[in-house]
């Protein structure tokens, strides 16, 4: 009698044991990929036109962010542009009517001065050589026909040059000039453009870190939300799961809150890190055996957005 009991009663543990067996689910998490929106430029918070829990599609602002830097840097760019441009015309056109009469002036002038004192030299030269002047006085007049030659030719490459216009090389840095301001400028269009911060992609609102009038500063996290174009489950099962399944397979979700069933697909399967050892997070995984993540994607992208982030899922596998 003692040990019909005792098979009885292991029947009953392997019955029980089966049944476990059967009934093993394992607990799984919705995720969605974090969003972070952070400006480019300092600025205070000019308007906000989101709140906390929005949803939000690509391209929608955001915020506007109030830097009069930028304005006062646009003018200034623009008029260094008016400068650079005149500049550049100046070059291409050439020297203009009243310039060419002033410098045939000047070379007319030049010219008449040094035949004055090349006559008077003339004279002089004569008068030396006979001894009836000072060798000093001739000297003087020498330099003063030198001087007036000198400047004679300098009037005439001056007139020379105002004639052929202005030199490749003066036009090509005019024109350098030019467009290192109209770089600027474009530089300050994309300021400006940064000012206004918009949705990178369609998104939940989870966190706003300042308020309108703080300072926002480069690179700092203003919003921070969710991804709603995919949503991802992750699975944590044993080894002795994981060894069942492959990426690509579909396999069935159970929402225990809301009662209903969602299809996904498995995108990966790795090994969870361990520190020294491996261990079981479970009481049903067995102490030997290590953890794997299943990675899983929903089938159904429209009916996955109605799902809460970190919402629990159940997979039976």
């Amino acid at each position: 009698m003692k040990k019909k009991m005792i098979w009885i009663a292991c029947g009953l543990l392997a019955l029980q044991a089966c049944k476990e067996e059967k009934e093993r689910h394992f607990e799984g998490k919705v995720y969605r990929e974090v969003v972070s929106v952070a400006p480019k430029i300092a600025g205070r918070i000019e308007h906000l036109y989101v709140s906390e829990g929005e949803v939000v599609n690509a391209g929608d602002t955001l915020a506007v962010l109030e830097v009069p830097e930028v304005a006062a840097k646009r003018q200034q760019v623009e008029g260094l542009l008016q400068a650079a441009d005149a500049q550049y015309q100046m070059a291409l056109n050439g020297a203009t009517k009243e310039q060419l009469e002033r410098v045939e002036a000047q070379y007319k002038a030049a010219k008449e001065q040094y035949e004055f004192a090349r006559k008077t030299l003339k004279r002089l030269e004569a008068l030396a050589q006979d001894s009836l002047i000072a060798p000093q006085a001739f000297d003087e007049a020498f330099t003063k026909y030198q001087l007036a030659y000198a400047q004679w030719q300098a009037a005439s490459a001056a007139l020379e040059e105002v004639k052929k216009g202005v030199r490749a090389e003066k036009k090509l840095a005019a024109l350098g000039q030019k467009e290192q301001v109209e770089g600027a400028l474009q530089e300050v269009a994309i300021a400006e453009k940064e000012r206004v911060l918009l949705a990178p992609e369609h998104m939940s609102i989870e966190t706003i870190a300042l308020h309108k009038g703080e300072l926002a500063l480069p690179g700092y996290a203003l919003f921070r939300g969710y991804s709603l174009n995919e949503t991802y489950f992750r699975v944590s099962v044993p080894e002795a799961v994981a060894v069942k399944h492959r990426p690509g397979e579909e396999v069935q979700l159970q929402l225990p809150h809301s009662g209903g069933i969602l299809k996904a697909r498995i995108t990966s399967i790795r090994q969870l890190p361990a520190y020294a050892t491996a261990s079981s997070a479970y009481p049903q995984y067995e102490l030997s055996e290590y953890l794997y993540e299943v990675k899983m994607k929903a089938v159904d992208a429209e009916a996955a957005k109605q799902l809460l982030t970190h919402q629990t899922v159940i997979w039976k596998p």
